[in-house]
């Protein structure tokens, strides 16, 4: 009886994943067995996967000129060396060097060269990028994955991509076919929430399905994109609140300016400052920023500048200010 209960440990053991691991066994003699033979009880404590660490966000930062990253603690994860550096979406960054864009990841460096006029961030697998005149969409192989045939192109948001062609703009599905005719005359919003914000006449925003339809039927002065299911519009005496996708206010037009919802805050300005609300309206970060843009993944910056950068965390602490 005694070899085979060890054999059943070494066989438990064996038949863990194949990584360091601490192992507790704990024994208690227990009397269930019939014939009167005391088997150990045996009980195998494994760590918790779930608590293992995954890859950090980055988030880029201006200092003298040139441009780094910091990770979620404002420590440096690539010291300021880019001309300029957009943000980490997908595992992949945009940064420009010697006048060309490439990408890097978040801890190896370049994973596609810097071979490109523009790029955006990845959205779906893919991302804007031209490497001359037109815009197409490349993989993270750096390989286009749609050619290169528009006059301008947002990134994919829900299957769909704002993109410009013969001056005005219409969107794409994923296979690079038009789904929606280019009949707008500024650029939408990009889909969220399954609607677009569009310009079509008289310089004024609505919002349209998937198929081209009106949705929310008011139109705005200016708006932003939906986001947690609200979306912020101008009204006609130039003061921003947030609307539902029925187009009824939630929140109060009462702001000087507004940007849309991110991590359940949004940045709103008061009295030449902005500062944060949630979703109910209530202030939750007092305004006293020059500039402040929505939070992503935990950070937001503010007071952005052409020679430095700031973020501040949920709570509106400081996590680099330099």
């Amino acid at each position: 009886m005694k070899k085979s209960i060890m054999a059943l440990i070494a066989l438990s053991m064996f038949s863990l994943p194949a990584m360091a691991v601490d192992i507790q066994i704990k024994t208690e003699a227990q009397d269930n067995v019939n014939y009167n033979t005391v088997v150990p009880q045996i009980t195998i404590i494994l760590p918790d996967y779930s608590k293992r660490k995954v890859p950090v966000m980055l988030y880029p930062v201006q200092k003298n000129g040139t441009w780094g990253f910091i990770d979620e603690n404002g420590s440096i994860a690539y010291e300021p060396q880019f001309q300029q550096a957009g943000e980490f979406s997908e595992g992949l960054a945009p940064v420009k060097n010697n006048n060309k864009w490439g990408y890097i990841d978040n801890k190896n460096g370049y994973v596609i060269p810097l071979e490109f006029a523009e790029a955006g961030k990845f959205s779906e697998g893919i991302a804007v990028a031209r490497t001359s005149k037109l815009y197409g969409y490349i993989d993270k192989k750096g390989e286009y994955n749609i050619s290169p045939q528009f006059e301008d192109a947002r990134p994919f948001s829900e299957g769909m991509a704002a993109v410009k062609v013969n001056g005005k703009w219409g969107f794409i599905n994923r296979a690079g076919n038009i789904a929606i005719d280019p009949v707008y005359l500024k650029e939408p919003t990009g889909f969220k929430n399954g609607m677009t914000a569009v310009v079509s006449d008289k310089d004024t925003y609505t919002f349209i399905d998937k198929l081209g339809n009106n949705t929310i039927n008011t139109k705005y002065a200016q708006v932003d994109s939906f986001n947690d299911g609200l979306a912020p519009v101008k009204n006609a005496d130039g003061l921003w609140g947030f609307i539902d996708k029925t187009g009824t206010y939630i929140i109060p037009a009462t702001f000087a300016e507004a940007k849309m919802f991110s991590d359940g805050l949004a940045p709103v300005k008061i009295n030449e400052k902005w500062g944060y609300i949630d979703k109910t309206g209530n202030i939750v970060i007092e305004p006293q920023f020059d500039t402040a843009d929505s939070f992503i993944k935990g950070l937001a910056r503010v007071n952005g500048s052409d020679t430095m950068s700031s973020y501040i965390d949920a709570k509106g602490k400081l996590v680099w200010n330099k």
